[in-house]
């Protein structure tokens, strides 16, 4: 007896991606899914500017988890954010310096979050300058961390306030062209085993 042939895209459904409540508990995204058990875990990676609404946040990509289903909502938790590889790239040019800091800070109600910067020079430069521009780079992100909340903080890095303030201290130091956060990560605890 030959058996009838099951369509499997009949029996799956959508379900809506909901960002965290840090950016407002918006719509992010659509998934489809036979059963919502599939979808847990799931990665999301959607454009800043979709969340913003300015096209020239497009560079900066947001990332999500998906935790928890509700009805046909699916749930998620920030991961972070990371900026595109053709921005990164287009911001070097010929003849100058390019500097790269990766640090783990905590921020002032104890949650932990990894950042990494890339600082673009103008012209080259010595290593005792590359030195002082990091260590600058790294008391300047600690401070801003420690005074500030999560969300604030979060909220700081993804409006450019942090470069900004990055930019206008690095200066002091050297010139400066480029301060971008290129990553910043929520680091999750580990639970104890």
């Amino acid at each position: 007896m030959v058996k009838a042939a099951v369509d499997k895209w009949k029996q799956k459904k959508w379900f809506e991606i909901i960002a965290p409540a840090i950016f407002n508990d918006k719509k992010i995204g659509e998934t489809m899914a036979a059963d919502y058990r599939m979808i847990l875990g799931r990665d999301c990676e959607i454009p800043l500017s979709d969340v913003s609404g300015d096209p020239k946040q497009q560079r900066i990509k947001l990332l999500f988890k998906i935790r928890d289903v509700k009805g046909e909502r699916a749930l998620t938790d920030y991961l972070g954010h990371k900026i595109t590889q053709d921005y990164e790239r287009s911001l070097a040019r010929r003849r100058v310096s390019k500097l790269y800091s990766n640090q783990a800070v905590e921020t002032k109600d104890g949650k932990k979050v990894a950042v990494k910067v890339i600082v673009v020079t103008f012209g080259k430069v010595n290593e005792s300058i590359k030195g002082a521009i990091r260590k600058k780079l790294v008391e300047v992100i600690n401070h801003t961390a420690k005074d500030e909340a999560l969300v604030d903080f979060i909220h700081g890095v993804l409006q450019g306030r942090l470069t900004a303030k990055l930019k206008k201290e690095l200066h002091k130091v050297h010139p400066i062209r480029h301060a971008v956060i290129q990553k910043a990560e929520i680091i999750r605890e580990m639970p104890a085993e």
